[in-house]
C-alpha cells in the first residue's frame, strides 16, 4: 500500500514492522534491494531526481532495518541482507545520486 510520497518519491505503508506487534510475529529477515536511476551530469541533476533515487535507494532501507530490528533484536535472531550494486564500490560517470546512494547503503551496512 502507498501511503504519503517522501521528496515526491513514494512511500509504501510500514505497517508489517509496527512497534505495536508481537516481535515474535516481526519477519526473521529483511532484503533492501530497491533502486531507481537517473542519468545526468551532477550540474543538470533534478534535484526531484536527486531526492528521489536517495529516498528510494538508501532511507527505504534504512526504514526497513529501522522498524525490523527491534523484533528480530527482542526474539534473538534476525538477518538483514542489503544488496547495492558495483556502484556501492565503484563510481560511475552520471550517475552521482545513485552511486551516494549505493555507497551509503554499504556504509549503513
Amino acid at each position: 500500500a502507498q501511503g504519503t510520497t517522501l521528496y515526491g518519491a513514494p512511500r509504501l505503508a510500514l505497517h508489517p514492522f509496527s512497534p505495536e506487534r508481537d516481535p515474535y510475529t516481526d519477519p526473521q529477515s529483511a532484503l533492501n534491494n530497491a533502486g531507481i536511476q537517473h542519468t545526468a551530469p551532477l550540474t543538470d541533476m533534478p534535484r526531484e531526481k536527486w531526492d528521489a533515487i536517495l529516498a528510494i535507494n538508501l532511507s527505504s532501507a534504512f526504514d526497513t532495518m529501522r522498524l525490523a530490528l527491534p523484533g528480530m533484536m527482542a526474539r534473538g535472531y534476525g538477518r538483514i541482507i542489503n544488496i547495492a550494486s558495483v556502484h556501492g564500490l565503484v563510481a560511475s560517470l552520471n550517475k552521482g545520486p545513485y552511486v551516494a546512494a549505493k555507497f551509503g547503503l554499504i556504509g549503513l551496512t
